[in-house]
Formats: C-alpha cells, structure tokens, sequence
C-alpha cells in the first residue's frame, strides 16, 4: 500500500456518519433547527429605546448570534418541561438570536459598547 493513497472507504463512512449527525440534529434537536428571520426595524427599535433613555445609539447593526448560558437553559427546559421542552426552544429561537450591538452614547456618563 503506497503512502500517498487515500483511504477512501475511510472517507466515505466518516462523511456518511456526518450526513446522518446533521440529519437528525435538523430533525430532532430544536437548537438546530432554522433561526427565526431577522425582527422587522430591530436597529430603528434599538435607537428609539435609546433615545428615550436619553442617550444615542451609533454604528448599529444586527446579527445573529448564539444565546448565552444555551447549555444551562436547555437543561432547565428538559428538566422542567419534559416532552413539551422541544416545542418551548423552537418557540423561543433555539440557539441563535438576532443581536443589535453599536455605541451607546449618553450625554454627560460617556459612551461604550451596548448589545442587545
């Protein structure tokens, strides 16, 4: 056997067990499955409630992120909800959530890094 042969049949179970792993983390897991759309004028809401605290919000953007804390809010679902627990996570957006960040800047207490 020649060093530089590819171990094909290797390859081939590897991308096969792949396939059928994200098939049923698609199906079957709801942090897997699809996000929800991006939320209608997110970065125009985000300005608005900064403004009405008085302060301004610049360099603005959305992007979908992962949720943080996903393992312990996860659990707490399963434990709690039981077979209703998939159901509630896709409801509320699996894994991933749509972020605003930007500069929050309030007159008079200075300016820095804001998510929401």
């Amino acid at each position: 056997m020649s060093a530089s042969r590819v171990p094909r049949a290797a390859l081939g179970t590897g991308l096969v067990l792949l396939a059928a792993g994200l098939f049923a983390a698609l199906n079957i897991l709801p942090e897997w499955r699809a996000s929800a759309p991006p939320p209608a004028r997110a970065v125009e809401k985000a300005r608005e409630i900064a403004s009405g605290a008085g302060g301004s919000l610049t360099r603005a953007s959305l992007s979908l992120e992962a949720r943080p804390g996903l393992a312990t809010a996860f659990e707490r679902a399963y434990r709690r909800l039981g077979e209703a627990a998939p159901a509630f996570l896709e409801t509320t957006g699996g894994a991933m959530a749509w972020t605003v960040t930007g500069t929050l800047d309030v007159p008079g207490t200075g300016a820095g890094p804001a998510r929401k």
